[in-house]
Order: C-alpha cells, then sequence, then structure tokens
C-alpha cells in the first residue's frame, strides 16, 4: 500500500509538472510567433525602404547628370556674364526683356540644384532608417534566436518527464490507466454534450466518406486500429490518428460545426477541442499547444482552431485526430477527403 501511495504521489507530481511546462512551452511559442510576425513586418519595411532608396539613388543621378550637363554648356559658350549680357541691351525694353531672361535662368540653376540636395538628403534619411530597420531586425533575430534555446531545453525538461515514466514501467501503465479513463470520460461527456446539442437545434446531419478535410499538414505517422503503443510497448487500440508537424503548425476545423469543448484534459489528450458536427458525429484534435477557439463557438471547414504541441501524454509534436459518433471513436480514413 506504501508503494502504491508512494507511485499516486510520483505520477500526480509528474503530471502537475508537465502541465506546468506545457504552458510554459505555449507561452513561449506565443513568444516566437510574435517575433516572426514582427520579422516579417521589418523585412517587407526593409524591401520597401530598399525599393524607396534605389528610385531616389537613381532620380539622383538623373538630376546630377542633368547638372552637370548644363554646367558644361556654360562652360563650352565661355565666360560671358549675365551682367555683360544686360549691357549688350540695344533699348530699354530689350533691356527689361534681358533682366526676365536672366532671372528664369538663375532660378531655373537654383532650383536645379535645390533639387539635387533635396535627392541627396532624401538618400541620407533613407539610408539611416534602413540601417535602423535593419539594426531592429538583427534584434528581434537574436531574441528569436534566445526564444528557440529556451523553448528547446523547455522541450527537453518535459521530454524528460515523459522519460522518467517510461523508465519506471509499473507507475507508467498505472497513469496510462488513469489517461484511458480520464480519455473514456472525456468521450462520455462530448457523447452527452452532443445529444443535448443535437436535440437542442433539431439538428441530423449526417456523413459520408470524404466530406471532411485534413484537420493538419503534415505526413500520417500512425493509423487508426490496432498498434505497439510507443511507449509501454504493450498492443493498444489507437482511437484515431496521428499527423506528425512542427510546434505552432495550424490546426483547422474538418468540417464546420460548433464547439463543444476547448480546453485541457487530465488524461492524455492535454489541451483538445471538440466540434460537434450534428448528426451525433463529432470530431476531436488533442496535444494542442493553444486553443483558438471556445465552446459555443461556431467554426467553418478550414478555420483555425488550435496549434499543434505535445500537451498530455505525448512524446513529440503532432495532432491526434479522432471522430466519434455518439461517443465511440471510429477509424477517421472514413470521414476524410
Amino acid at each position: 500500500q506504501q508503494k502504491i501511495d508512494e507511485a499516486d504521489k510520483q505520477i500526480s507530481e509528474n503530471a502537475a509538472e508537465k502541465k506546468r511546462l506545457d504552458t510554459e512551452i505555449n507561452h513561449v511559442q506565443a513568444e516566437i510567433d510574435s517575433l516572426n510576425t514582427r520579422i516579417a513586418d521589418s523585412n517587407t519595411k526593409i524591401a520597401q525602404k530598399e525599393s524607396e532608396l534605389s528610385a531616389a539613388e537613381a532620380e539622383s543621378r538623373k538630376q546630377y547628370e542633368s547638372y552637370t550637363q548644363r554646367a558644361k554648356m556654360m562652360v563650352e559658350r565661355g565666360s560671358i556674364t549675365y551682367l555683360e549680357v544686360l549691357l549688350n541691351a540695344k533699348s530699354f525694353g530689350d533691356l527689361l526683356s534681358r533682366i526676365s531672361i536672366v532671372k528664369e535662368i538663375v532660378k531655373y540653376d537654383s532650383d536645379r540644384l535645390d533639387a539635387l540636395r533635396e535627392t541627396e538628403e532624401k538618400i541620407s534619411g533613407l539610408k539611416t532608417e534602413l540601417e535602423t530597420q535593419k539594426q531592429e531586425l538583427e534584434d528581434l533575430k537574436a531574441s528569436e534566436v534566445e526564444q528557440m534555446n529556451s523553448l528547446t531545453q523547455k522541450r527537453s525538461e518535459s521530454q524528460q518527464l515523459i522519460d522518467s515514466l517510461r523508465n519506471d514501467k509499473e507507475s507508467y501503465e498505472k497513469a496510462l490507466a488513469e489517461q484511458e479513463a480520464a480519455e473514456a470520460a472525456a468521450r462520455a461527456e462530448i457523447a452527452r454534450l452532443s445529444q443535448q446539442s443535437s436535440g437542442s437545434s433539431g439538428t441530423s446531419t449526417q456523413y459520408s466518406d470524404g466530406i471532411m478535410m485534413q484537420p493538419a499538414s503534415g505526413p500520417v505517422t500512425s493509423y487508426y486500429g490496432s498498434r505497439i503503443h510507443p511507449v509501454t510497448g504493450q498492443r493498444k487500440t489507437h482511437t484515431g490518428m496521428d499527423f506528425g508537424a512542427a510546434y505552432g503548425t495550424n490546426i483547422v476545423a474538418a468540417a464546420s460545426g460548433t464547439v463543444l469543448i476547448s480546453g485541457y484534459n487530465t488524461g492524455g489528450y492535454g489541451n483538445y477541442v471538440v466540434i460537434d458536427h450534428g448528426g451525433g458525429v463529432t470530431t476531436l484534435y488533442a496535444h494542442a499547444s493553444s486553443l483558438c477557439v471556445s465552446a459555443g463557438e461556431y467554426v467553418s471547414q478550414g478555420q483555425l482552431i488550435a496549434k499543434v504541441g505535445s500537451t498530455g501524454m505525448s512524446t513529440g509534436p503532432h495532432l491526434h485526430f479522432e471522430v466519434l459518433v455518439n461517443g465511440a471513436h471510429t477509424d477517421p480514413l472514413n470521414y476524410l477527403n
């Protein structure tokens, strides 16, 4: 009895620590997602500034070439001064006309020089902005590397907890039995909520082969049915399909429906979402790193509902996907297109 009590205590402590690490991993993953968004925005701004800089430099070259052509023409035409032009006037009217022309020429030259100066100042400002944005980008990338290192460390800690359960076969098998009981209780609750939802809405939607879409990108790493459990080595029934995907990969609704559950399952599911599609048909998405919908919310097929993670009893990032009919699991392949 003492040994059982000690095992129960260790399992409880490990489960609590795993949940804490799952929460920390979700937080760090959210920080990385935010950094990636800011990095993408920064790259866009840098590309825009580089385009503006190229256009300004091209305009500067054009203005400078025009100004040097003007200076060359003045040199080639000789050293005649504006005063000489005025003194050569043949009449007072001719003088006024020449004064007007000289003013226009002086203004033309001055405007060209001012325009060239403005373009050069614009180029200088764009270069300063570009350097600032590039430095900000480097800082963001450094922060991303730091967060990724933190995430790797926390994933390692999380994996060590799973490994400790794996090494303690007796304790792990007890934990697995509790996990399966929690999952069974969850499926019973899903059946109850589904019947309640169908009864209140009067829906009787039935599904046929091929109406659902794949809920996450990535290969199928485990199909529905009997398999050797990856931890205990025992033959167990796998109640769904697993899709291998990286942390943070989008999980989308396989079909339209109403969210029945969006929360944490203390058994093997971890963070999970359940969607009611009517007629007793529900879909379940487990081991998520973060949840993007709430219970009672209507979602359309293909809508983002969660992000791939490794919460609950999971040894690595993936999506565990189930199709249930009145709370009983069935082969998802019969519903996927």
